[in-house]
């Protein structure tokens, strides 16, 4: 089995790499640009999409390092939960969005690397209700920001 701290180090770099790719993409791409056409989601809206669900894992892994549980109130399925965190911050400045999505991600990675080892395989409650452990939910959002990044990709500006 891996070495703890190497497992940390390399969930952190998961995360650096998948935020680097994202980034460059953001460079390219227009905020106002729709991203995806059935539901009308802008590159700004999927800035604040990808925000709402790391702020959300932030307090599952806070309430777990409290001793507690936290699941979000009324959840009912990802899409009813996108569709009211959009709406609300629809009219939030892009660069705002921005700011607050490169904190929360600050603030996994400074869990990541501040989780106790005895702690490490210890599963928890997610947002959604799933329950797994600090490696699978570091990898669900990392990957969950590839698939948006690929998304945006397509709609690179010359």
């Amino acid at each position: 089995m891996m070495d703890i701290d190497k497992q940390k180090a390399h969930l952190i770099t998961r995360l650096e790499n998948a935020r680097a790719e994202t980034l460059v993409v953001l460079k390219k791409v227009r905020p106002e640009t729709v991203v995806y056409a059935e539901s009308g989601w802008t590159v700004n809206d999927l800035v604040g999409h990808m925000a709402d669900w790391e702020l959300e894992v932030m307090k599952s892994i806070d309430a777990f390092r409290a001793g507690k549980s936290y699941r979000l109130s009324g959840y009912a399925t990802d899409e009813a939960f996108n569709a009211q965190a959009i709406q609300k911050r629809r009219e939030q400045p892009y660069e705002q969005l921005v700011a607050e999505w490169q904190t929360v991600r600050e603030q996994l990675k400074a869990a990541v690397q501040d989780w106790p080892p005895e702690q490490f395989e210890e599963r928890f409650v997610f947002p959604w209700g799933a329950i797994g452990t600090l490696t699978m939910v570091v990898k669900d959002m990392a990957e969950h920001e590839r698939e948006h990044a690929d998304a945006m990709r397509v709609y690179w500006a010359d």
